[in-house]
């Protein structure tokens, strides 16, 4: 078996918001062990879930995000790291079970088509125009993706004024966005928070 992905490589193996049940169904797709990914842990805020197919079975790994101080490391099992790619280096030489990383799952195209119009107000916006496909690169936020458009412009989509698209499929969609309730998950999504460094 030949380990051939890049840890510093985010994009490639950083899942983002993903429940365990999708997790597992993708990473059963695959045909090999040591096939991976990290996702968010859906139970505790902040921390990660390395996702690994393993001989006829996926397993979850708990990553623990702890604090010490000024710094941030990263705890699996009994070992510690600075960093998630120092971690996922280690585990391309050393067996998590039966098994070290061999390369990241590959991701599904997951496509959105725009509900309403969409202007952004940052210089990171990704403006965009009601029924425009557009197909996500990255689930950064609860109510901010990053997405890229049929001109391969890439930027932020409020995810309250998208919906997910299938191939071939007819959408009704209302002609503009409910901004009356907090509660609609049709409303406009909260201001983005102060820029915080995600990547490490």
């Amino acid at each position: 078996m030949t380990t051939t992905f890049d840890p510093h490589d985010r994009a490639s193996w950083y899942f983002g918001q993903m429940s365990r049940q999708d997790a597992t169904d993708l990473l059963m797709g695959e045909r090999e062990g040591g096939v991976f990914l990290v996702r968010d842990s859906t139970t505790i805020l902040g921390d990660f879930v390395l996702c690994v197919r393993e001989d006829n079975k996926v397993s979850h790994y708990i990553i623990n995000k702890i604090q010490q101080a000024e710094q941030v490391r990263y705890r699996i099992g009994d070992q510690m790291f600075p960093d998630l790619p120092s971690l996922l280096n280690f585990y391309k030489l050393h067996y998590l079970d039966s098994t070290p990383l061999i390369r990241p799952a590959v991701k599904r195209c997951e496509k959105v088509v725009a509900k309403y119009d969409f202007e952004g107000s940052d210089q990171d916006d990704l403006p965009f125009r009601k029924g425009e496909i557009l197909t996500i690169v990255s689930k950064d936020e609860e109510q901010w993706w990053t997405a890229r458009n049929s001109m391969n412009q890439t930027g932020s989509i409020p995810v309250p004024y998208v919906q997910k698209y299938e191939e071939g499929e007819s959408i009704a969609m209302n002609s503009t966005p409910n901004r009356g309730s907090t509660q609609s998950t049709e409303g406009t999504p909260r201001p983005k928070p102060s820029l915080q460094v995600t990547y490490v």
